[in-house]
């Protein structure tokens, strides 16, 4: 294989980690206890489970020192993809905390800077990244009508990868790349990392990538402390069945799904209103309660950029 996956830094974080962590292995008063990391991932999460406004204003100043050093840096592919990405969490982390021009002021950089990675590291004749596809579909910084052809080239290299038994992935490779496959509507590919996967990444990876992208438990869209419920389930079928269940601050949320034909059956109980994106991209609104809807497979031509 000519290009490789990225260069990709394996200390960069997975959200797949946090939804572990933070679901089903800490309570938010035992990490008060704790040391916070400084990434602005985590803090992202931490908001994102427990709605806490006051740990954003206080993380705030150092996330924004963070950025400010980043920014003075020579930017190679991976830096420069987690630079921009890190601009719009701190916006998001900005505007939750009620801090509004600064946020706006984060979006528009992210935005400007997101315009000159592509401009670097966008081959325009090739419509591709020659260093790399991956960070690009996973930071959503690729240009949106090109992410269906660029998803397509993820996962043929990853069939190569697949077919020749050589993987070269890191643990944060691996989880970005299930995730993407998914989104894509590669789900067969993504059974088969995950297959290739079980013994070489952390299982709260593996646990997080099940609960938060299969049956699709979407904790970055949904509201603060899960006041709205945003679930985006893309199941794979080589699973048969899943379910899972853990406790918000609004009460439990249990998802199980099962094999239907030519879809799979999403039975969702909810402690408040969610709303479900399909694969396909359609939405619908539920309201607290039991819920059972039959969701077919997703066709390559009815992909969601």
């Amino acid at each position: 294989m000519n290009e490789s996956i990225t260069d990709f830094s394996p200390t960069t974080p997975s959200q797949e980690d946090f939804f572990a962590d933070l679901c089903f292995f800490k309570s938010f008063d035992e990490l008060e206890q704790e040391a916070f990391p400084k990434d602005a991932y985590y803090l992202f999460a931490l908001h994102k489970f427990y709605k806490k406004e006051a740990l954003l204003s206080n993380r705030l100043p150092h996330l924004i020192e963070e950025i400010e050093c980043k920014q003075n840096r020579a930017k190679d592919f991976t830096s420069w993809a987690s630079f921009c990405r890190d601009l719009g969490l701190c916006s998001f982390i900005a505007e939750a905390a009620g801090q509004y021009k600064l946020a706006d002021s984060l979006a528009c950089k992210m935005i400007k800077e997101t315009e000159l990675f592509n401009n670097k590291f966008f081959d325009c004749n090739k419509n591709n990244y020659p260093l790399g596809v991956l960070l690009p579909l996973a930071f959503n910084l690729a240009p949106i009508h090109r992410r269906i052809f660029l998803a397509n080239e993820l996962n043929n290299q990853i069939l190569s990868l697949i077919a020749e038994n050589k993987f070269s992935l890191s643990a944060r490779e691996t989880s970005l790349t299930l995730k993407a496959l998914c989104q894509f509507g590669f789900t067969s590919t993504a059974y088969s990392l995950f297959s290739s996967s079980v013994n070489k990444i952390s299982p709260f990876s593996l646990l997080g990538f099940i609960t938060s992208t299969v049956l699709g438990i979407s904790w970055q869209d949904s509201s603060p402390g899960f006041s709205h419920i945003v679930l985006c389930p893309n199941f794979i079928k080589e699973f048969e069945s899943l379910k899972i269940k853990f406790k918000s601050p609004y009460g439990k949320i249990e998802i199980s799904c099962s094999l239907v034909g030519d879809g799979f059956l999403y039975c969702f109980e909810i402690p408040r209103s969610a709303t479900v994106i399909l694969p396909s991209g359609k939405s619908y609104s539920f309201p607290s309660g039991n819920h059972k809807i039959k969701i077919p497979f997703l066709c390559q031509n009815d992909v969601n950029t």
